[in-house]
């Protein structure tokens, strides 16, 4: 419910963005395990994917640009990137191909936001360039 209503208010002031956000920030909060991104993966999107997705969509609203708001936009970009990986990895293992693609758009997008924002990874796993669909 959390994606749809961010996707559904972009534009629009959400009264629970901190909740969102504080949610959002605990990576353990985004991570829902092998069975049930397995389940779901193969009806064409795993929760890491939705979860990134999240963290995305949070770092991009315009009420999240503010000084003040930089640590945790780093924090839901770092971790957006993590999930977005992890659900490249896991569905290209499972050839869940939908999945694998629904991925790639958000993985992009969370890449070139972190360039821009000279946010440097460590420990820096494969990219959205490394993934093939084969």
């Amino acid at each position: 419910m959390m994606l749809l209503d961010l996707c559904e208010n972009k534009s629009n002031t959400l009264e629970n963005l901190d909740d969102y956000v504080d949610w959002a920030i605990d990576s353990e909060n985004l991570r829902f395990g092998q069975v049930i991104n397995n389940g779901l993966g193969n009806f064409g999107r795993d929760c890491n994917s939705v979860s990134s997705e999240i963290c995305l969509l949070l770092a991009n609203r315009s009420d999240m640009l503010g000084h003040e708001r930089q640590t945790e936009r780093r924090k839901l970009i770092l971790s957006g990137l993590d999930l977005a990986r992890e659900s490249l990895d896991f569905t290209k293992q499972k050839k869940m191909i939908p999945a694998l693609l629904q991925t790639k758009p958000v993985l992009q997008a969370l890449e070139e936001l972190a360039i821009e924002l000279g946010i440097v990874e460590e420990n820096r796993k494969s990219s959205c360039s490394d993934i093939s669909e084969n």
